[in-house]
């Protein structure tokens, strides 16, 4: 009698599983971009107007058009891709410091099927890459003199875009190239 409702159990076990919804492919599913907007991303204590404001999230929008020439973000599939603008506040505050300060979080929101079967995509912390703009120096510390802002120098200088400089690949100042120069290099002998 044991080994029948042994049997009888397997039986449905796999019979319910064998009923479970249908495996759908997603990973060819067409996917979107969008630019998350926001303009809100510095505090008002760090003293920055609206145009200024406007004019950075103008130079992101050209960076997150520069990322997306990626062919992983050109033609996206299986995911939406979003940029995600955060603040960064807490940088504007340090002596010598250049620029509104922000990060871009290239959001990668993969489709799934809801309880209901109809297809969404994960908006909650999805995987991400982020690239920080207008922040100088990794590992900052006030062991730099903040009284004539002297600050160390990545090696490698790259202007991708009039107003936007990057170094050593992954530092990204965005600026006004129709102003002086953001810093002025000079060697320890010059200083």
């Amino acid at each position: 009698m044991k080994s029948k409702v042994v049997t009888i159990t397997f039986f449905l076990f796999f019979f319910v599983r064998g009923q479970a919804q249908d495996q759908v492919n997603l990973t060819d599913r067409p996917g979107t971009f969008e630019i998350l907007s926001r303009t809100d991303y510095a505090s008002s204590e760090c003293g920055f107007t609206k145009t200024d404001m406007t004019a950075n999230f103008e130079r992101i929008k050209d960076i997150v058009a520069v990322v997306r020439q990626n062919p992983v973000l050109s033609d996206i599939k299986g995911f939406n891709g979003r940029a995600r603008i955060h603040t960064m506040s807490m940088t504007c505050k340090r002596p010598v410091w250049y620029g509104v300060p922000a990060r871009i979080a290239f959001e990668f929101s993969s489709f799934f099927l809801n309880k209901e079967g109809k297809v969404t995509f994960n908006t909650i912390e999805p995987p991400s890459w982020s690239l920080y703009t207008n922040d100088l120096i990794p590992g900052w510390s006030d062991i730099f003199d903040s009284k004539y802002g002297y600050f160390t120098v990545p090696l490698k200088k790259e202007t991708i875009d009039p107003g936007i400089d990057v170094y050593d690949g992954e530092r990204w100042i965005l600026y006004d190239p129709e102003r002086p120069p953001y810093w002025v290099p000079v060697t320890v002998e010059e200083a």
